[in-house]
């Protein structure tokens, strides 16, 4: 397939974040993060490069240390091993991570 619907990789969980692959393409995954107000992915490591981007609402994305408020539109890139996490704020907030893994 060549064209992906975003639209349809969302689906939101009462209990916690929800993710879904929408991709996976020569070393890289593109996943869906559908997150209710108030949820959050919690701190964790990768040994892949991760690009965060906030695709519709607003929320939080940590990479490292720092974190960010992000609106729809803005991005955040994750060096390999480092700590990340997303949260949403009042609203829904869905996030594309785009995760290249190393060769």
């Amino acid at each position: 397939m060549l064209v992906y619907r975003i639209s349809q990789h969302i689906a939101y969980q009462d209990e916690k974040a929800a993710s879904q692959l929408i991709a996976e393409y020569g070393g890289t995954r593109v996943v869906a993060f559908s997150l209710e107000p108030g949820q959050e992915v919690p701190v964790h490591t990768s040994p892949a490069t991760v690009f965060m981007l906030a695709f519709s609402g607003k929320g939080s994305l940590r990479s490292g240390e720092e974190s960010f408020d992000v609106n729809a539109g803005e991005f955040v890139i994750v060096p390999p091993n480092a700590p990340h996490a997303m949260a949403a704020g009042a609203e829904r907030f869905v996030v594309l991570a785009f995760i290249q893994f190393p060769q």
